[in-house]
């Protein structure tokens, strides 16, 4: 039986060609060679597929020449018809990571070949096409190239096949917010509480639903002068004048705006919400905030009985303006 033919796409860096120095280097390929990480691509296919062609384009010529950069890239790979693509590993590069997730959907999308790559889950790239196409979790740097592409070879040549994918958590890909109904060996709560007794035995872990991590950001200095301080507020709240001029969409916004507030009245809010719109408020909240023993009555009570309710209350504030989760979160908190 006859290898599964593989394109692979690196950047200028992993071709060995130069660094930043380098980046503007144009696309080109390389019929027949295999370079950088596709030679340890090849140890990982085990014989079952082969690298055929390796495409090179430096990472500020394919980010500043875009749609150039996409149309030879697709051209080239089109030429030579392989049954998979394969693009990096990125690892935390952002250019580079942005260009492998491009390519990657586009050779997908237009040439209907499947297609794979892998980076860092906080790379720029990996939000921007995680969706899009399988893309393998990778540590920070190329450090991690051996694990890296221990995944990402037999990933591809599962695409290939056109074999039925499994999960992130077996496969090894960055989730795709794709989710599947299966049938668990053992009911929730018995693997809640083994997960429960090894946490609390310091023992190895996996939770099923795991929760983002944040960094914690060190705070400035506090500004000395504040009378005199040139202050920029930026917000991703939504806040727009009235009539939203500049057509900012309510989200997943493609643009934003900047504004002069120094007009606007301090003291009084423009429009008075109506009972109606305070009520939804305190609908969401109570609902948001409900336990299982508990009926709306309860609710009612609890929530009604709370201090929260003189912050909600005063609109010219920002509380009552918040989504409902975080209005949730403050109750809970005991405040905003």
């Amino acid at each position: 039986m006859s290898k599964i033919k593989v394109v692979h796409y690196i950047n200028q860096f992993f071709a060995q060609i130069g660094g930043e120095e380098k980046a503007d280097y144009p696309a080109e390929i390389r019929v027949g060679e295999v370079v950088g990480p596709g030679l340890a691509l090849t140890q990982n296919f085990k014989d079952e597929a082969e690298i055929i062609a390796t495409v090179i384009c430096g990472d500020s010529y394919f980010n500043e020449n875009l749609e150039k950069a996409k149309a030879d890239i697709l051209a080239m790979v089109k030429e030579q018809a392989p049954d998979v693509f394969i693009a990096g590993p990125a690892f935390n590069a952002g250019r580079y990571g942005v260009a492998c997730g491009t390519i990657a959907a586009a050779v997908q999308e237009e040439l209907g070949i499947p297609a794979v790559t892998g980076m860092y889950v906080e790379n720029p790239g990996a939000d921007m096409f995680k969706n899009d196409v399988y893309m393998i979790s990778t540590k920070n740097s190329a450090a991690g190239m051996r694990d890296a592409v221990k995944k990402l070879a037999p990933l591809a040549v599962k695409l290939a096949k056109g074999e039925k994918i499994g999960s992130s958590a077996e496969e090894g890909y960055i989730p795709n917010g794709v989710r599947v109904n299966f049938f668990e060996k053992e009911r929730g709560s018995k693997r809640a509480v083994k997960m429960l007794i090894k946490k609390l035995n310091d023992k190895p872990y996996v939770t099923e639903y795991p929760m983002p991590n944040f960094d914690r950001v060190e705070p400035n200095p506090a500004v000395k002068d504040l009378a005199h301080a040139k202050i920029a507020l930026v917000t991703s709240g939504g806040i727009v004048p009235k009539g939203n001029p500049d057509h900012i969409e309510s989200s997943s916004a493609s643009h934003y705006g900047e504004y002069d507030i120094t007009a606007v009245d301090k003291e009084l809010a423009e429009i008075i919400p109506t009972a109606l719109d305070m009520g939804a408020v305190y609908q969401r909240l109570i609902r948001d905030t409900m336990t299982s023993k508990e009926d709306y009555v309860d609710g009612i009570i609890k929530v009604y009985n709370s201090e929260i309710c003189d912050v909600i209350d005063d609109y010219n504030c920002s509380a009552f303006y918040e989504p409902s989760y975080v209005i949730a979160r403050a109750y809970q908190n005991g405040g905003f």
